[in-house]
């Protein structure tokens, strides 16, 4: 017999995809920040469509939001299907909910068809997949594999609440995460848009991933010194925002420079850059960034290169007044296991 494909029911994926559009920030669509009550609505939707489905729903105690179907052998094990619920500022409508999205799909194709799997499968919206006001990335998948420590735990969101009593807020259990880790899982699928411009210029309807990059993320603070922007002569400044500025450039420049070098992938970015006192008539007293760097393969020189081009910011501008580098999060790179 031959085995084809089931077909999936697009019209429904699609009309998915975009009614947890509608969840946002109307300010700055499309936005469903981690732990917020946006973002809890979003996951209310998301448990109603799964039951819809017949699928047996949970919050795990990482924060997790799982659906599962049970197959005919259960010790087989897991297929794992998913992605995340929650957005970057003004995301999009397609990064995370798209993979989420498509397990559900896959799951109703099947009992559409009346077809009941060998293994059991699971839809999984990971917590804080992305970026959180905590300071930490991939906060679900983190307690799956074991690895959400109370160090992360312990990390606040700037009005004072810690990680672990957001994810209590949000249905998890720090006290049991033990609970949620996996050991059961065989396979994972994640569809997921793609977030460059790679397989477009290529003219590619896709692409199979074989690595996952390793991720540090670097907070630096600089500590000048606040003065009247108009009465302070330029030669007794103390300006953070100015060796922050040079920071920045310097992280530009060692990373186009690593990445030109290779042979394997390596991209910098300061994405985030706080400016205090932030007015126009007073010069930077302090100001607050941070670097995120992307490696295929773990690089020592490449740490030792933007380390170094950090460290030699101690400019006039700030004298010996400024924050050393903190490491916020770091990510180890993986590669992926073909079948």
């Amino acid at each position: 017999m031959t085995k084809t494909n089931l077909p999936l029911d697009a019209d429904r994926l699609w009309a998915d995809v975009m009614a947890l559009a509608e969840i946002t920030d109307p300010a700055r669509p499309y936005t469903r920040r981690s732990f917020t009550p946006l973002f809890l609505e979003g996951r209310t939707w998301l448990a109603r469509r799964f039951a819809d489905a017949g699928l047996a729903t949970r919050i795990d105690t990482a924060g997790n939001l799982i659906g599962r179907i049970e197959g005919t052998n259960p010790a087989l094990g897991v297929i794992a299907i998913g992605s995340h619920s929650d957005t970057v500022p003004a995301g999009g409508r397609f990064d995370g909910i798209a993979g989420v999205a498509t397990g559900l799909e896959i799951v109703r194709a099947l009992r559409d068809a009346g077809i009941r799997p060998r293994h059991t499968i699971e839809i999984i919206d990971f917590l804080a997949e992305e970026p959180s006001e905590y300071g930490l990335s991939c906060v679900g998948s983190r307690g799956i594999t074991g690895s959400l420590d109370d160090k992360m735990l312990d990390l606040r969101e700037p009005g004072g609440e810690k990680l672990r009593d957001a994810l209590r807020r949000v249905g998890g259990d720090p006290d049991q995460l033990d609970l949620a880790k996996r050991d059961d899982i065989r396979a994972f699928l994640e569809l997921h848009i793609e977030q460059g411009i790679v397989l477009e210029s290529q003219s590619l309807d896709v692409g199979v991933v074989t690595s996952i990059v390793g991720i540090r993320r670097i907070e630096i603070v600089f500590q000048g010194e606040a003065d009247h922007a108009g009465t302070t002569p330029m030669s007794l400044r103390h300006d953070a925002l100015v060796a922050a500025a040079d920071t920045v450039t310097s992280v530009r420049r060692v990373a186009e420079q690593l990445a030109a070098e290779g042979p394997d992938y390596f991209v910098a970015t300061v994405g985030i850059l706080n400016v205090d006192p932030s007015a126009s008539n007073i010069v930077p007293g302090r100001c607050r960034l941070i670097v995120g760097a992307r490696a295929l393969r773990s690089c020592p020189m490449a740490r030792r290169s933007l380390a170094t081009q950090i460290r030699a910011q101690r400019c006039d501008e700030v004298r010996a007044i400024w924050g050393l580098p903190r490491p916020i999060c770091r990510a180890g790179q993986v590669m992926m296991q073909r079948s």
